[in-house]
């Protein structure tokens, strides 16, 4: 099979959160972000910014990263459209998201795990 190149500049992912909930337990939700493709030379950029403290926070970089999201609703259910407004005033307020996202983000690049 051949080597194909994309030009597509985002890709979608699944992200897993644990949120606590009463008795000491912790429920495990699903949302789907759509992370920016970034090339080599963006990629190792970032590496540089995050060794050198250029990002202090998770909310930092993934301001940076996510373009998009599905699966995301309020208490209503009622589905959260992405914007930035809605990123930064609801979601992104959530503890423990965007250390989920970020997380995310960097499996997702790894790529698949090699079998021994």
């Amino acid at each position: 099979m051949a080597f194909k190149i994309s030009a597509v500049k985002t890709f979608w992912w699944p992200v897993w959160v644990e949120l606590p909930v009463d008795g000491g337990r912790y429920e495990k939700q699903s949302l789907d972000i759509q992370f920016k493709k970034l090339s080599q030379e963006e990629l190792e950029a970032l590496q540089e910014k995050l060794k050198t403290d250029g990002y202090k926070s998770d909310m930092e970089l993934a301001r940076e990263l996510v373009t998009d999201w599905k699966g995301i609703v309020d208490a209503e259910g009622a589905e959260i459209p992405f914007s930035i407004n809605n990123r930064d005033q609801i979601v992104f307020k959530e503890a423990g998201i965007c250390a989920a996202i970020v997380t995310s983000f960097f499996s997702a690049i790894q790529g698949a795990k090699r079998k021994n």
